[in-house]
């Protein structure tokens, strides 16, 4: 075929275009869909065709991720590789959960201190360190929508890493394609048997509680396709009739079939495939605003995981029910604010990469700021600048954890 992703990435030497206007788009798709799920209520976005929305996105994003991956995978070393993963999201993740945990969970929660830390609940939160998606806090946002739950948005670092792993070894594989396709067959296999079994409850119904099992599989599912699209590249089709079908196939299943449609056997399956195709083929395109989409490309995981507590902070703290327009120009800058933050002092500090990896669709090397020969002073002060900021960060955080503690073991008013 000449109409390729394979015949992209030849003339634009490596680099395809769209990657990072298509992530960006998703990723602002999904804070959108969650600002109306917190704000107008859950009934009026499943039951309307905005129910598609977080069966299609997730997939979507975990597809072009899943592609990238492959690419950075065969380019790097696996050490490499895998120290650049740990190094991009688990601060991230780690500033996600001790924060929603230590700070916002003690200031929003209706039960007093000592009850809040000797809650089973708390304890497990941590689990997510380990790979174990856990979502409420006890006493937090009970009269919100979503009662209890701090961050819904803690099952996709576990779908994250099964994709990365599963890149890495079809990739340092000698035979990387019949790997690749052995694992996207077996996790597909395993989601048809489950789901037969009942031992998979469908995404229909109480979505965070089901994530993990149901939509969290379909993103794995979509990640492990898109390395095989990287694998096949030659013969991947990435025309406008590919992006047009799977917008017309995922409308026509957002207006006619109903949200009924993902209780169907294998239904979460068929739409991530599509929503797949069409990011794949969307990535393939050249956009403007490519300084914008390259530059917020490494905030939006950081993006993603701590908008979703400054909803529920904000539905809950709000005057009366908010609109999805206010929350979402609330959440959105927000969260950027905070992962820009956090990454920039990370950068710094040495915790991650001063410049972006050659994956696909990030700025060449020649678009970028040369790190390489800073001026030394100049170099040197602004490293210890972030390494003391990090350092009084650590030291705020150590101290708010002896104060709770502290408090946390003090007697109630009532005696408790």
């Amino acid at each position: 075929m000449a109409n390729t992703f394979a015949s992209v990435l030849r003339k634009t030497g490596g680099k395809a275009p769209g990657v990072a206007h298509t992530r960006l788009l998703l990723v602002v798709a999904w804070i959108a869909f969650q600002s109306i799920r917190l704000t107008d209520g859950s009934a009026g976005a499943v039951f309307s065709a905005l129910w598609i929305v977080p069966h299609a996105v997730v997939p979507a994003l975990f597809a072009v991720l899943g592609f990238c991956l492959a690419h950075a995978a065969a380019e790097r070393s696996a050490r490499e590789f895998l120290l650049d993963r740990v190094r991009r999201a688990g601060p991230v993740l780690l500033v996600a959960v001790m924060v929603s945990a230590l700070v916002l969970g003690p200031a929003v929660t209706t039960g007093g201190l000592r009850a809040y830390v000797s809650d089973p609940t708390f304890a497990q939160y941590f689990l997510i360190l380990v790979g174990w998606p856990r979502f409420e806090l006890p006493g937090v946002f009970e009269f919100n929508d979503y009662a209890g739950v701090v961050n819904e948005a803690l099952w996709l670092p576990p779908c994250f890493a099964i994709v990365v792993l599963s890149a890495l070894g079809a990739m340092r594989s000698r035979a990387p394609r019949w790997i690749a396709l052995a694992a996207t067959t077996a996790t597909l296999a395993i989601y048809l048997t489950g789901e037969a079994a009942g031992l998979i409850p469908s995404p229909g119904g109480s979505v965070i509680r089901n994530s993990f099992v149901a939509s969290g599989l379909a993103a794995i599912f979509a990640g492990q396709c898109g390395t095989l699209g990287y694998l096949w590249r030659e013969r991947l089709p990435i025309g406008w009739p590919v992006l047009l079908g799977s917008v017309v196939a995922l409308g026509a299943l957002a207006l006619v079939a109903g949200p009924g449609f993902v209780d169907l056997p294998g239904a979460p399956i068929a739409i991530a495939l599509l929503a797949g195709a069409g990011a794949l083929a969307a990535s393939a395109r050249r956009y403007s605003g490519s300084w914008i989409a390259a530059r917020a490309a490494p905030v939006l995981h950081g993006a993603m995981l701590f908008a979703f507590p400054l909803q529920q902070l904000a539905a809950d703290l709000g005057p009366g029910r908010q609109s999805a327009p206010i929350s979402l120009a609330l959440s959105l800058p927000l969260a950027a604010a905070l992962a820009w933050g956090l990454h920039w002092v990370t950068v710094r500090v040495g915790l991650a990469p001063k410049r972006a990896e050659p994956d696909l669709g990030e700025l060449p090397p020649t678009a970028l700021p040369d790190l390489r020969r800073p001026r030394y002073w100049k170099n040197l002060f602004r490293k210890a600048a972030a390494g003391l900021g990090l350092a009084v960060f650590v030291a705020v955080a150590g101290v708010i954890v002896i104060l709770i503690t502290i408090a946390a073991l003090k007697s109630d008013p009532i005696g408790v």
